[in-house]
């Protein structure tokens, strides 16, 4: 990780550490409430499933990072629980882990809005994200230059196939008279492969969180995210609903 990415990855953790102090507040009542916490703490271990990326988790110079990793080993701790981590690259294989009880709590960064509601239930909103568009940089008066939602129509912007964004993008499109190509991408590839691929030029226009669009584009300096496509919308870790009995 280079000298950058590692300063905009503390910038961004320092104007969300705050909610830190507040967490164990947050957690919805189906793991903050009698069995879910007795169980994990007779376990031991809560199980995090997250991606490995600078805002999931990763390893620097053999040491464990990631803001929703720090997060969550806070919670971990005050529990008297190890952490364990369950690295997972697609947000609906993140969610089949938390159903199946491979894991207690996921934290990826979707908005709650673009997260499947059915069987899963949230934690406070800890922080607020913008989706934005990442395209190469090309003089504003350019016609490949896209300034605002409006100036996607007759473009083609590329996502996978699992994407927690098709919905978004499928309303968006709605709204331009269906005048948006959406092309869609292999699995294998995860949101930092596709801004990559933007760089490369092998794909024009593709969508990320604003974290993560700000990370990423330390590393390429032909990147434009200033073009916003949502307003803000809410984080939250995701967590197995409880079953009423």
């Amino acid at each position: 990780m280079t000298k950058n990415k590692i300063l905009i990855f503390i910038s961004v953790c320092l104007l969300l550490v705050i909610s830190l102090f507040v967490f164990r507040n947050y957690l919805p009542a189906s793991i903050y409430t009698g069995t879910d916490i007795r169980a994990i703490q007779k376990k031991g271990v809560l199980k995090l499933v997250t991606a490995y990326n600078p805002t999931g988790f990763f390893l620097y110079k053999d040491q464990k990072m990631g803001f929703e990793y720090d997060f969550i080993k806070k919670f971990a701790e005050s529990l008297g629980v190890k952490l364990q981590v369950i690295v997972v690259n697609h947000p609906e294989e993140m969610r089949q882990k938390l159903l199946t009880g491979e894991a207690d709590i996921m934290a990826y960064n979707i908005p709650i809005m673009n997260t499947p509601m059915q069987f899963v239930e949230f934690s406070h909103p800890y922080v607020q994200t913008e989706l934005v568009l990442v395209q190469r940089k090309v003089n504003k008066k350019s016609p490949e230059y896209i300034g605002s939602v409006n100036n996607l129509a007759g473009k083609t912007l590329s996502v996978t196939e699992q994407s927690p964004y098709l919905q978004t993008l499928s309303d968006i499109r709605f709204d331009l008279n269906n005048n948006l190509n959406v092309n869609i991408i292999g699995d294998s590839k995860s949101p930092e492969d596709l801004i990559r691929m933007v760089s490369d030029t092998d794909i024009s226009y593709t969508v990320a969180n604003k974290e993560i669009a700000l990370i990423n584009n330390s590393y390429y300096n032909n990147l434009d995210i200033t073009t916003t496509i949502t307003p803000p919308q809410d984080i939250a870790f995701t967590v197995h609903r409880k079953q009423k009995n």
